[in-house]
C-alpha cells in the first residue's frame, strides 16, 4: 500500500468516497431497494468517538499546516456528498445514508453507508487462500466475525517469513435495528473497525 501525502489523500476523498459508496450500495442494496417504503434515513453525525470527523465538516484551523487543505477543498467534500445522496434518492425507495470520515492526522479514512433492511450475503473482494499452499505469510483476505458484525480484512500478500503488516483495508457489515451499516476503512485495524461499527450503530440508534 503506497503512502499518500495528506493533502492528496483529503482532496481525493470526495471522488473516492462517491465511487466506493456507489459500488458498496449497488453490491448489497440494489437487488431489492431494501426496507419498507418510508423508512427514515439514518442521520450520520459530523463526528464520531475516537477522533473521527466527517470530511465535509473538517475545520482548516484543526488540520496539520503541511496538509495544505483550504475551505474550498472541504466544501467540495460537502458538494460531492450532496450529489451522492441526490443520486441515491432518485434510485432507491429508501435512500441509503452516506458519509466519509477521517482522523486528525488525515492518515485514517472511513466510508460509512447505512441502508434500510437486513443485509444480503456479505462476501470479500477475493476468497481466502491457504497461505501454506501458496507459500505466503498469511492469506491476503481474512474474515473475522464479532457478534452480528462481519469484517473482511485485506493484507499485502508476501512470502512466508515476511511481515504482512496491518491490513491495507477493512470492509465490514453490521445489521442493527432494522438497518445495515457498511464500513470501508483504510489505516484502521480489524479491532478498531469493530469498535467503529459499534459507535456508528449507537450514533444512528
Amino acid at each position: 500500500m503506497q503512502n499518500t501525502p495528506a493533502a492528496q489523500r483529503v482532496v481525493g476523498l470526495g471522488l473516492g468516497a462517491v465511487v466506493l459508496g456507489l459500488l458498496i450500495v449497488l453490491a448489497v442494496a440494489l437487488p431489492k431497494a431494501q426496507g419498507d417504503a418510508g423508512t427514515t434515513p439514518a442521520e450520520l453525525p459530523a463526528t464520531l468517538p475516537g477522533g473521527w470527523t466527517a470530511t465535509d465538516e473538517l475545520d482548516v484551523a484543526d488540520l496539520p499546516a503541511e496538509a495544505g487543505i483550504d475551505e474550498e477543498a472541504i466544501q467540495r467534500q460537502a458538494d460531492l456528498r450532496d450529489y451522492a445522496e441526490e443520486v441515491y434518492a432518485g434510485v432507491y425507495d429508501d435512500a441509503p445514508s452516506f458519509r466519509s470520515y477521517t482522523d486528525k492526522t488525515l492518515q485514517k479514512y472511513a466510508l460509512v453507508t447505512v441502508f434500510a433492511g437486513e443485509s444480503h450475503a456479505f462476501l470479500p473482494d477475493a476468497p481466502p487462500i491457504d497461505a501454506e499452499v501458496a507459500g505466503a505469510e498469511r492469506s491476503g483476505t481474512d474474515l473475522v466475525r464479532e457478534g452480528d458484525a462481519l469484517c473482511s480484512a485485506s493484507y499485502q500478500l508476501v512470502q512466508a517469513g515476511q511481515d504482512a503488516g496491518e491490513p491495507t483495508s477493512v470492509t465490514c457489515q453490521l445489521p442493527t435495528a432494522g438497518r445495515t451499516i457498511q464500513l470501508e476503512a483504510q489505516g484502521v485495524s480489524v479491532d478498531d473497525s469493530f469498535t467503529l461499527l459499534d459507535e456508528i450503530a449507537a450514533a444512528i440508534a
